[in-house]
């Protein structure tokens, strides 16, 4: 019974999800930029963890995550970065714009030459 009524609960967050993405008319595009932001993170070496959210957790193995979180700061381009064990070395970021999207990854290739 235990086990049945866990799935039923569980396909009633499905039916909600699905109904969320529907009624929100901008879900098709922030996956659309997601997709779009995760590949071009991983063009530049990132490693960016699995998200259906409207952010990403992105890390370089060759940056530090901080020092990226400043330089991108200097560069009017805002992350988030936590010092927290596991995620010290990721960066949180959001999913916006294209627009926005193309200027963090302008900024990333910047900073990525210094």
């Amino acid at each position: 019974a235990a086990v049945a009524a866990a799935q039923t609960r569980w396909a009633d967050c499905i039916a909600f999800a699905r109904t969320a993405i529907d009624l929100n008319p901008l879900s098709g595009e922030i996956v659309a930029t997601r997709t779009t932001l995760v590949a071009e993170l991983r063009q530049l070496g990132y490693e960016v963890l699995p998200s259906a959210a409207n952010f990403v957790f992105a890390r370089h193995p060759q940056r530090d995550a901080e020092k990226s979180a400043l330089a991108l700061r200097q560069r009017g381009v805002i992350v988030r970065h936590f010092k927290l064990p596991r995620i010290e070395q990721f960066l949180r970021i959001t999913v916006g714009t294209p627009e926005h999207c193309a200027t963090l990854i302008a900024a990333l290739r910047e900073i990525s030459f210094q």
